[in-house]
């Protein structure tokens, strides 16, 4: 997993950012991997001079301004309100940059979508067009 997720990194142009948000809040089906996602942003943080701060539970949202980098683990679930929706949006049109990763796309789907990942939970178009790119059914 650590040479997938470096490789993203490399191909996203992400090497240049110097705080990252790791966002590992979920209210769907609990992977259980933030401890893995986590070990692996902290050896990368090391190695690159990085600093991070992991967010469990949407608190950090309204500072993003403070990020170069939010990077989405395991976040199944209906996760966001409205205003946080609002806040991850205009993150990313002011050049914020965003890994997504195992099980970010159980999350949200594409409003036509039927069911997400079998979950049923959100419908945020933005998000599966945008962070994931998909609507996992």
């Amino acid at each position: 997993m650590r040479y997938i997720t470096y490789i993203l990194f490399l191909f996203t142009g992400i090497l240049n950012a110097q705080n990252i948000l790791l966002y590992t809040e979920t209210s769907g089906y609990d992977h259980n991997t933030r401890e893995e996602a986590e070990t692996l942003l902290s050896s990368l943080a090391t190695e690159h001079g990085w600093t991070y701060t992991v967010d469990n539970t949407g608190i950090e949202l309204d500072n993003l301004s403070d990020y170069d980098l939010i990077w989405f683990s395991n976040t199944s679930g209906d996760n966001f309100t409205s205003t946080e929706r609002g806040f991850i949006e205009t993150f990313a049109s002011n050049g914020g940059n965003f890994v997504s990763e195992h099980a970010s796309s159980d999350s949200y789907g594409h409003s036509t979508s039927t069911d997400v990942s079998g979950n049923g939970f959100g419908m945020w178009d933005w998000w599966a067009e945008n962070v994931t790119g998909c609507s996992v059914q």
